[in-house]
C-alpha cells in the first residue's frame, strides 16, 4: 500500500536477530520478541517486534497487532516499575516518510521522564473549512471500506445482544407459562 516502501532503500535488521546464538531478548514468546533499541532515543527504549516478517504495518494481521499492543503495554509497565519512568510513548513508524528505517514493522516503547529532552510536539496546521471538508470526505470514503464504520458496527453488535436477550427472555416466559421453571 505504501508507495514509498522499497527493498532497495530499507533492509530488515530484525529477522537476523532470530538466528543469533545468544539472543538479546528482554522478552520472547511464539509471536513476538522485545529488545533494547540499538539507537535509543531515551534509556530503556524497547522494540516490540513480530517474529513473522511484515515490512509495513498494513501487512500485519489484526490479531497480531492486538497481541503486540498488549505486549507493548506490559513492556511499558515494566519501564514504569523497573526504570521508574513517569510516562511512555508507543510509536509505530510506518513508511520511510514516517521515519521507518527497518523493513520490519515494530512498536517502539519509549520511557519518558520529566526534562528528558525528547519532544513529540508538532505545530498544528491551519486548514480552511473547504480543505477540512475535502479531507474528511476522502477519508470517509476510504473508511467506509472497513467493514462498516465503528458506529455502525457498535449498533449492529448492540442489536445482536438485544435479540439474544429477547430470545432468552422469550424462552423463560414460555417455560413459566407452561408451568416449568427456567434454568
Amino acid at each position: 500500500k505504501l508507495q514509498n516502501y522499497s527493498r532497495e532503500t530499507m533492509t530488515c535488521d530484525q529477522c537476523p536477530i532470530l538466528d543469533l546464538p545468544n539472543k538479546p531478548f528482554l522478552y520472547e514468546d511464539d509471536k513476538v520478541f522485545t529488545v533494547l533499541a540499538p539507537q535509543p532515543c531515551t534509556a530503556g527504549h524497547v522494540l516490540v517486534v513480530p517474529k513473522t516478517h511484515f515490512p509495513i504495518f498494513e501487512n500485519v494481521p489484526d490479531e497480531l497487532v492486538a497481541y503486540a499492543v498488549v505486549i507493548a503495554n506490559k513492556i511499558s509497565m515494566a519501564l514504569f516499575d523497573g526504570l521508574h519512568a513517569q510516562g511512555s510513548n508507543l510509536l509505530i513508524c510506518n513508511g520511510v516518510p514516517a521515519g521507518q528505517e527497518s523493513a520490519h514493522t515494530m512498536i517502539h516503547v519509549i520511557p519518558r521522564m520529566p526534562a528528558d529532552g525528547l519532544s513529540f510536539v508538532w505545530l498544528p496546521r491551519q486548514m480552511t473549512e473547504e480543505q477540512m471538508a475535502t479531507v474528511e470526505l476522502q477519508l470517509k470514503e476510504e473508511c467506509a471500506k472497513i467493514n462498516g464504520t465503528p458506529r455502525e458496527q457498535a449498533i449492529d453488535e448492540l442489536k445482536e445482544v438485544g435479540e439474544d436477550e429477547k430470545k432468552e427472555t422469550g424462552e423463560e416466559e414460555t417455560k413459566k407459562s407452561e408451568g416449568k421453571e427456567a434454568p
